[in-house]
């Protein structure tokens, strides 16, 4: 998934768009649902996922290690959440808000 974002890096353009720190630098960002696509079209293109159900269980257990990656290991910041739509229900914001976040590697992570 970090190779997934250093790609983007490299070709300055990320699924979901850039953003801005509070200092004005720009990072470009790729949403959590294109960092899953991603990985799952990787995995496929291996051979390692060959059903259905496969890619379902593959899917659940990305939103799990992405979640890992960001609440408690800090290498990938939420630069971008998308703002919450008026008579959107909790469920439904939280689904989509992780669907559409935009992400980026911690620039204090160094990658071995």
């Amino acid at each position: 998934m970090v190779a997934c974002l250093k790609e983007a890096e490299a070709a300055g353009e990320g699924g979901g768009g850039t953003a801005l720190t509070a200092a004005g630098e720009a990072y470009v960002g790729v949403s959590q649902h294109d960092i899953i696509r991603w990985h799952v079209k990787e995995e496929l293109a291996k051979g390692a996922i060959a059903t259905p159900e496969d890619v379902a269980a593959e899917y659940h257990l990305l939103k799990k290690v992405i979640h890992v990656m960001v609440a408690r290991e800090g290498v990938l910041v939420e630069m971008q959440v998308p703002a919450r739509r008026e008579g959107e229900g909790d469920t439904d914001y939280v689904a989509r808000r992780e669907r559409e976040r935009l992400l980026i590697i911690n620039p204090n992570y160094y990658l071995e």
